[in-house]
């Protein structure tokens, strides 16, 4: 299924998903607050002791993209050990 096979309603919806769910691999929760209630950013990642706003879901995927990198960096080259071959 792609994004032309849902309704543009449930488009931002999956969009939201499928960072959220980036955002736990990563050790983060994203979550989508409401703006005109309480005058914050309407996305914020949290990890367990800091919180950092988004203006639009572009921008949190951008930032989520260079931790993925950062953590990929970070794999040790003992993990190739670990693959199955």
């Amino acid at each position: 299924m792609n994004d032309l096979d849902t309704s543009t309603s449930e488009r931002a919806y999956k969009r939201h998903a499928t960072l959220k769910a980036q955002a736990a691999i990563l050790g983060f929760e994203l979550i989508k607050s409401d703006p005109e209630i309480c005058g914050q950013a309407p996305y914020h990642l949290y990890s367990f002791d800091a919180a950092k706003p988004f203006d639009d879901l572009d921008a949190v995927r951008e930032y989520l993209d260079k931790l993925a990198v950062k953590w990929i960096e970070k794999v040790p080259k003992s993990a190739e050990k670990l693959q199955v071959k």
